[in-house]
């Protein structure tokens, strides 16, 4: 769902889903995982989350790609199903979507899916990453309980 006011895309609902303008960052010697938040100013600290992964495989592009499924979700119509390739051993994903043997190419649930529109290995050009620092920490449990509340509060206002 997109909405346009004088031909610029103002609200995009599949945007907004993939993460939207929020920034990531991982450590991957220290595990630390952070996750920006720009609405409220803040760094949500993410765990890593518990897959089965199976033998189920496809090829996506010039990758072979095995098939996980996400364990801890309780959400049984909306419980995602990642499929990542070990062919590039970095465990990342889009969104909280990591945690496994090799960068996640694609991710499915319900309707959705989100998925790798471009791969560059060895760039030319270094890259600088900078960790994010601006916002107040808070952990992953806490920033659910935030949404919960805003939606609790919206549903009242109705």
């Amino acid at each position: 769902m997109e909405v346009e006011v004088e031909g610029k895309p103002m609200f995009n609902m599949n945007r907004i889903f993939a993460g939207g303008d929020n920034k990531t960052y991982k450590n991957t010697k220290t595990k630390e995982y952070v996750k920006e938040y720009v609405r409220e100013n803040l760094l949500i600290e993410v765990n890593e989350k518990k897959w089965k992964i199976t033998q189920e495989s496809k090829q996506i592009g010039s990758y072979l790609c095995f098939k996980a499924i996400d364990i801890e979700s309780t959400n049984t119509k909306m419980k995602p199903v990642v499929w990542f390739t070990p062919q590039i051993p970095v465990s990342f994903g889009p969104k909280e979507y990591n945690g496994l043997p090799g960068l996640v190419i694609l991710v499915e649930m319900y309707n959705r899916t989100i998925s790798a529109s471009k791969i560059v290995l060895n760039p030319k050009e270094k890259i600088k990453l900078k960790k994010l620092i601006k916002g107040e920490r808070i952990t992953s449990a806490a920033f659910k309980e935030k949404t919960k509340n805003f939606w609790r509060n919206i549903k009242k206002k109705q």
